[in-house]
């Protein structure tokens, strides 16, 4: 995801949750969805690196006003260029859209929405006419099987609860 502005010219920080600097190097172009939706094609000019972060500059946006218009937009790279990941850790485009059920078969509905708060994140689950937020933590979440396409969970006492 694109992040805040850094310095005065035209450059972001980039919240990801993989790729190394060298990776992000190799990216001439990529495609950003802004949050209303609206995609297009952007250049990058520059990849640099300031300690943990990852700084991009895209071509025609060369001042800090200019990429203040991109914050928070998705970085949409083709999945043949994505670097491997770890057993067990996922690209959001993985997991959207899985169907979501208990350890019970109880199906809850598919993840619609990832909210990334930082701790852990959520999914946005929605079905049977109501959306439940299941935290993607080890105690909820029993297996990830994107190949089958669906996520088992074991629910925590009152996260399925009509009172919530």
């Amino acid at each position: 995801m694109v992040g805040k502005p850094h310095g005065v010219r035209g450059e972001v920080r980039i919240v990801a949750p993989a790729g190394d600097l060298a990776w992000w190097k190799s990216l001439s172009a990529v495609s950003l969805r802004r949050k209303d939706g609206t995609e297009f094609p952007a250049e990058t000019a520059s990849v640099r690196g300031a300690g943990e972060t990852i700084l991009v500059s895209f071509k025609g946006y060369e001042s800090r006003s200019a990429v203040e218009s991109l914050r928070g937009a998705a970085i949409l790279v083709p999945s043949e260029k994505l670097p491997s990941l770890p057993d067990g850790v996922y690209y959001q485009n993985d997991i959207l859209g899985l169907s979501v059920e208990t350890e019970d078969g109880v199906v809850l509905g598919r993840v619609e929405e990832i909210i990334e708060t930082g701790a852990n994140d959520v999914y946005v689950v929605v079905g049977g006419g109501r959306e439940t937020l299941i935290p993607a933590i080890s105690q909820v979440i029993v297996s990830v099987e994107p190949e089958r396409g669906r996520i088992v969970i074991r629910p925590m006492p009152g996260l399925l609860s009509e009172e919530s």
